[in-house]
């Protein structure tokens, strides 16, 4: 995952060593990053971030992933997912591609873990619908 570019893991060791974490929970939010940089081949750090110029968009500054343009301005999961919310893009595109609509009219949980049922049936709508 890391050499295709979907995740940076989960941090640094003391001697700079990047760490995965395997055992670690996945929240909803970050599956969504997998999910998405999995599904459209995205990677960072890229040259074109995707994100318009003066956008504001917290997720846009670092993010790198090249689909951030062609995301609808108005939060689909607004209880819980702002604009402003760092996983913004990848909640919005996952809803957009009909992978998910979220725990509710208005929200989507970015930070309820998963069991791995759930994130069964979201590799299924992500890749094979």
């Amino acid at each position: 995952m890391y050499r295709r570019g979907y995740t940076r893991g989960c941090g640094l060791t003391n001697d700079g060593t990047l760490m995965f974490c395997p055992n670690d929970n996945t929240a909803r939010g970050q599956m969504g990053v997998f999910m998405i940089r999995a599904k459209l081949n995205n990677v960072f750090p890229t040259v074109f971030s995707g994100c318009p110029v003066g956008s504001g968009l917290a997720s846009c500054s670092n993010s790198g992933d090249n689909f951030g343009s062609f995301v609808a301005g108005t939060p689909y999961f607004p209880a819980d997912v702002p604009a402003s919310h760092p996983f913004f893009v990848y909640i919005q595109k996952m809803r957009e591609m009909r992978i998910t609509n979220g725990t509710g009219v208005t929200s989507y949980s970015p930070d309820a873990f998963l069991t791995r049922g759930q994130m069964a049936t979201f590799i299924i709508c992500a890749f094979f619908f």
